[in-house]
């Protein structure tokens, strides 16, 4: 399969939601509650909620969450290294 038909068959909706996902993991295990992060990362609560649940938000928001909780340096532990 080429990559422009892999890319094509992958769910957009599905990886966000798994970032969102992987976002809340990396918060509980520092034992954040999601007010702590939203202050720490400049983010809105709302935001961060969105991202958490949804995966929805924008690419700074998401690098100033990632910031926060220490991850920014290997994109990969927010699940895109399953991805290529």
């Amino acid at each position: 399969m080429d990559k422009i038909t892999a890319f094509r068959q992958r769910n957009p909706v599905a990886i966000a939601t798994s970032i969102g996902q992987r976002l809340r993991t990396f918060r509980l295990a520092k034992g954040w509650t999601q007010e702590e992060l939203a202050e720490r990362s400049g983010v809105a609560l709302s935001t961060l909620k969105l991202f958490e649940a949804k995966g929805q938000g924008s690419l700074q928001r998401l690098i100033r969450i990632s910031v926060a909780l220490g991850i920014d340096g290997d994109v990969g532990e927010l699940g895109f290294g399953h991805f290529h």
